[in-house]
């Protein structure tokens, strides 16, 4: 008898493919069902890998969250980019608006499992939540400076208030069922004047000419020039 046949063994997958296998297994487990069942257990079945190699790769289920975080941060800033790089300031806001309401509605019920609920079971993890906003908030801070011909660090707030004007929206949108949320089309409308009308006003913080910044003594009361 010949002898048998050795079965092929299987290409094993390069070491960052294998995390990246994991990766989006563990982002579909956890925006369909929260950070609470995101387990390395349920992840390695989700992959088809065993749990010790999900631990190769990963030391616990937070590290495994920041990671799908950092990778979240990059698709936001992927997305926010262009929309804030063309066309005029206007233009800038609407396409800003709608860029962001349309990642919004694909993440859909998981908006709130990959930004807001992990806290709940995590509170340190709130520190770097905060430092994706702050991430965003720059990016935009730069934009509105460059528009307005301000420093920096005096948009900072009003980029803080875009950006958390953006989320509670988001948060808004998505507490309600999908039947009941309205258009994309409508709500960038509306969110696009309120921010134009609020950021409009930042043009009056502008430099002005030496003339203009003279100092005018205040009057005292009762007297007269």
């Amino acid at each position: 008898m010949s002898p048998a046949r050795s079965r092929p063994r299987r290409r094993r997958l390069p070491r960052e493919q294998r995390r990246q296998a994991i990766l989006v297994a563990a982002r579909k487990l956890l925006l369909a069902r929260g950070y609470g069942e995101l387990t390395m257990e349920r992840v390695a079945r989700a992959a088809g890998v065993s749990k010790a190699l999900v631990y190769d790769h990963f030391a616990h289920r937070r590290e495994l969250y920041l990671a799908i975080l950092a990778d979240e941060q990059v698709r936001l800033v992927q997305r926010l980019a262009p929309a804030l790089a063309g066309g005029d300031r206007a233009a800038r806001v609407r396409s800003s608006v709608r860029a962001f309401l349309e990642l919004v509605a694909e993440y859909g019920d998981g908006w709130v499992e990959l930004f807001r609920n992990p806290v709940g079971h995590d509170p340190e993890l709130a520190v770097e939540l905060a430092r994706v906003r702050e991430g965003v908030a720059d990016m935009v801070a730069g934009v509105i400076a460059g528009d307005v011909a301000l420093p920096v660090e005096q948009v900072k707030l009003p980029a803080y208030a875009v950006v958390g004007a953006m989320e509670a929206a988001a948060d808004r949108l998505t507490s309600v069922p999908a039947a009941r949320r309205p258009p994309i089309d409508a709500v960038t409308e509306v969110l696009s004047r309120l921010l134009w009308e609020g950021l409009s006003g930042l043009q009056e913080l502008t430099p002005r000419s030496a003339a203009e910044r003279a100092v005018v003594p205040l009057r005292r009361p009762g007297r007269r020039a």
